[in-house]
């Protein structure tokens, strides 16, 4: 068997190597690297503050101000309904007058404990 006929053989026979790689095991050598520089990065990334902390910092804070967005909507729309009622009801007016301003009608006595 000549010699290019063995280096053949070598290449088909051996699953470690890759097409074109002459050397045993290149291939497994090449994932292994792949694998540690994958594996650096990502420690890397956790182990910065502007990487995937930050990313998590980032996301609390959209969840906090979703929150907020949603009590500001209810009160918006609680006022508006208020606004509603007061625009058309006199009796309203007047509800608001005495419990919000503390109005009194001139011949009310008003007791405070």
């Amino acid at each position: 068997m000549s010699r290019t006929a063995r280096d053949a053989s070598t290449l088909r026979t051996d699953p470690g190597a890759a097409a074109g790689d002459a050397r045993p095991g290149g291939r497994r050598r090449w994932l292994l690297a792949v694998a540690a520089l994958a594996l650096a990065l990502s420690a890397l990334s956790l182990s910065d503050a502007h990487g995937f902390r930050l990313q998590r910092k980032l996301d609390a804070q959209i969840r906090e101000r979703q929150q907020q967005n949603l009590a500001l909507e209810q009160e918006n729309a609680r006022l508006a309904r208020e606004i509603r009622a007061l625009d058309g009801d006199p009796h309203a007016v007047e509800r608001a007058a005495r419990e919000e301003l503390g109005f009194v009608k001139p011949d009310e006595v008003v007791f405070t404990f």
